[in-house]
């Protein structure tokens, strides 16, 4: 875990969650070398703390629980995961840097998990990292925007959630979850208890759903 506080720092800290594959790297810098989140908000009078989920990035090297890396030369799945374009075609108008260095800069930053990946690990994490610094918000990007969700539910320190291109899935108070139509067959998102989802809605949450757009 990163972090930095700045002089005269505003009240509540911003805490940065990656996504799938990812670790803290995708806050600090983009792949074409353009400042992060990271140092843009420490400017703005934020502290900052950008973490590394456990078994992951730079928190992978103490984990408990064993798995098996195979080798996966992926660069194209994460090509259309992080809806670049169509492997090896960028979509027109995409955001993303149309320098190949960039690219490969990308393909560098995706990291495998060093143990099975664990929900509750997770959570439970991030919600102990609350209860050490007290109120802040929470900042996630695609996987981790269902994993803020769970935890805010469970830590009151968590006192806004902002999600970017949250993927996964969105929560439903039990029984009110919609079928969707997911290609050939039908998704019905997660659903929890309504006492539990009241709980997010007693906090502001902010979700982005295509910032490249």
């Amino acid at each position: 875990m990163r972090h930095q506080r700045p002089v005269d720092a505003r009240r509540l800290p911003l805490v940065f969650w990656h996504g799938h594959g990812q670790s803290g790297k995708t806050w600090e810098t983009t792949p074409d070398g353009r400042e992060g989140f990271q140092t843009i908000f420490v400017r703005r009078g934020f502290t900052v703390y950008v973490i590394d989920q456990p078994r992951r990035g730079r928190a992978a090297a103490r984990g408990t629980q064993p798995t098996a890396i195979a080798a996966s030369p992926d660069d194209q799945s994460w090509f259309g995961i992080f809806r670049l374009g169509v492997w090896p075609n960028l979509y027109p108008g995409v955001a993303f840097s149309r320098d190949p260095d960039a690219l490969n800069q990308f393909f560098r930053q995706s990291v495998p998990n060093t143990g099975p990946y664990d929900v509750t690990v997770n959570t439970a994490a991030v919600s102990a990292l609350f209860d050490k610094i007290g109120p802040g918000v929470l900042v996630t990007h695609s996987q981790s925007g269902t994993l803020g969700w769970r935890t805010a539910i469970s830590n009151s320190n968590i006192r806004a959630v902002v999600s970017y291109a949250p993927g996964g899935d969105f929560l439903f108070p039990e029984g009110e979850a919609p079928s969707l139509p997911f290609g050939d067959r039908t998704f019905t998102p997660p659903t929890i208890p309504l006492a539990d989802f009241l709980q997010l809605t007693k906090i502001p949450i902010i979700a982005c759903r295509n910032p490249d757009k």
